[in-house]
């Protein structure tokens, strides 16, 4: 399946972010972008964040869940 051309919205936490990662160009959704000439890629991973939302709030960025996240994505993306 030829995927170039595709919008595809990254959602995730820190390895998603880049957490670790030295060279920009390295990270996950980059890499992806670049080797399948996608139209775009965009990252929407926070590092510490969490698919439940949590009872007990500790943090503003942290207690944003994937769900609260996604509702804020780019609607035209092919793919999440």
């Amino acid at each position: 399946m030829d995927i170039s051309k595709f919008k595809i919205n990254f959602l995730g936490d820190s390895i998603t972010a880049g957490s670790g990662v030295s060279d920009p160009a390295n990270l996950f959704h980059a890499r992806v972008a670049r080797e399948c000439g996608l139209a775009a890629a965009r990252n929407w991973g926070v590092g510490g964040t969490r698919i439940a939302r949590q009872q007990t709030p500790s943090n503003p960025v942290w207690d944003e869940t994937f769900a609260t996240r996604a509702e804020k994505m780019e609607t035209d993306a092919d793919v999440v």
